[in-house]
């Protein structure tokens, strides 16, 4: 098979392939067969309330009794603040960098994006209801509550615990280990070896007076032995990790010495509208496709057949970027975030214009076009990784020092920037490259002039040097002999 036929083949193959992949990007479908519906990688982008709007609560916060002087209105107004930072904190651990948490009096605002969980699950409002039901932890070896002594050595309440955190508990079931305070892993065998020693056989665990437990334990932990680390594994019914870090957060809630609670209940959970208008997703569709087809409009009417494959390797540039915001499972697309993936589609589209117009220049110098690739490709990727590093560098110092829209920016410009550096430099060279074994004497299917090889050539330059002959000098005044 000749030279030629392998790089139609190929060419044609990793045409069908970009083509396809970009349709998983960006086109939603029915999957055939079955009732399930497929949303491509950019439809699966979570994104921020300024984009798709979102949901805020407001709670009060009032000191839990026993936690402190609620008459000192100074220790009230720091417990308060803490509070915020660990709410917070507890949602950005959870993938809502774009949420926003502040103060206002002594009652507490918080503001969520809408979050869909495949298109279909709405994330943000079960969350706002979490932070509303935080649970005051007690244990001890008593039953029912009311004939718990909270001031008995052997009691746990939520300042004696230190941390929690998910753990595997089997294939298909999760479950929580407490980690105690130095007092509470006190306290903790004292119970445990009271129970052991005594008649009891059971841990009960409380949240605000009631049972509080996952599927079958009813708050109730076995215990057959004494417990001396300091930590204590709870299983049973939290069948998905959500289970798990939602018990959690309940845990540590009860930890502090701030109760939160709702304003209006079920009914206190209000609707925030796009920053742009409830048609700002269209619209922004709509400006990124008229803005594509006219860089692509552009390159294939300038470069032809290699502007058609410029295209093409942009188009898996954009597709790759969407993969990578949807597949990470914090990220959060905001307008600020949309302008970064717009400036990376510029710097790709420089790269792609930069490349060619370098190529055209070594066919004008009269290479052949393959030569011409390979030389302008070696002499362009330098100047791209150069500058693909200096912006890296600061998108870093960035990513570290804030937070906010400059952050989300960095987000989503970092990624497609360095998709679009591998993407110019490697797929579209293997494009480049086979279509000069396909056609390498037509050079006006690539958008070069065939004229110009021959007479804007650069001609050697000579020397001419001019003898100049010099008259014979004759002195002033002299006569003929």
């Amino acid at each position: 098979m000749s030279k030629r036929r392998v790089a139609i083949k190929r060419t044609i193959a990793l045409s069908v392939i970009c083509l396809i992949f970009t349709v998983f990007a960006v086109v939603p479908f029915a999957i055939p067969f079955t009732a399930l519906k497929w949303s491509s990688f950019a439809g699966g982008i979570r994104l921020g309330a300024d984009l798709n709007g979102g949901f805020y609560a407001m709670y009060s916060a009032t000191l839990r009794e026993g936690f402190g002087d609620a008459e000192n209105e100074e220790f009230v107004s720091n417990e308060i603040d803490n509070t915020v930072d660990r709410v917070r904190d507890m949602l950005r651990g959870r993938g809502y960098q774009e949420s926003r948490v502040t103060r206002v009096g002594d009652n507490i605002r918080v503001e969520l994006p809408r979050i869909m969980e495949f298109g279909q699950r709405e994330l943000s409002q079960p969350i706002l209801h979490l932070i509303g039901t935080p649970a005051e932890i007690v244990m001890s070896d008593m039953s029912p509550f009311s004939e718990v002594d909270l001031n008995a050595p052997t009691t746990i309440r939520g300042f004696d615990i230190a941390s929690a955190s998910v753990i595997a508990a089997g294939a298909t079931s999760w479950g929580v280990e407490i980690v105690f305070t130095d007092a509470g892993r006190v306290k903790f065998e004292n119970l445990t070896r009271a129970i052991v020693e005594g008649p009891g056989s059971h841990v009960y665990i409380y949240a605000n007076g009631e049972p509080f437990g996952r599927g079958g334990n009813n708050g109730m932990l076995g215990v057959d032995t004494v417990f001396t680390e300091g930590r204590v594994s709870i299983s049973g019914g939290m069948t998905t990790r959500d289970d798990a870090e939602n018990y959690i957060e309940q845990i540590l809630a009860g930890r502090h010495a701030v109760q939160l609670e709702m304003i209006g209940g079920d009914n206190g959970i209000h609707v925030i509208d796009p920053l742009l208008g409830p048609n700002t997703i269209r619209n922004l569709l709509i400006a990124g496709g008229v803005i594509f087809v006219a860089v692509a409009a552009v390159l294939i009417v300038f470069y032809r057949r290699s502007g058609i494959f410029a295209t093409l390797s942009l188009m898996t540039m954009l597709s790759f970027t969407f993969l990578l915001l949807n597949a990470l499972p914090y990220a959060i697309l905001t307008l600020s975030g949309v302008f970064g993936i717009f400036l990376a589609f510029i710097f790709a589209v420089d790269i792609a214009v930069l490349i060619l117009e370098r190529i055209r220049r070594e066919v004008d110098y009269g290479k052949k076009l393959q030569n011409a690739i390979s030389t302008g490709f070696r002499r362009t990727w330098a100047r791209v990784v150069h500058s693909a590093v200096l912006m890296t560098v600061f998108g870093l110092i960035v990513t570290f020092a804030f937070r906010g829209p400059l952050r989300n920016f960095i987000d989503t410009f970092l990624p497609g920037m360095l998709f679009a550096v591998l993407i110019m430099l490697l797929l579209f060279r293997l494009f480049m490259f086979w279509q000069a074994k396909i056609n390498q004497e037509s050079l006006g299917v690539y958008g070069y002039s065939e004229e110009t090889v021959e007479t804007e050539k650069p001609q050697k330059k000579t020397k001419v040097v001019e003898k100049v002959e010099e008259e014979p000098k004759t002195e002033e005044g002299g006569e003929d002999a």
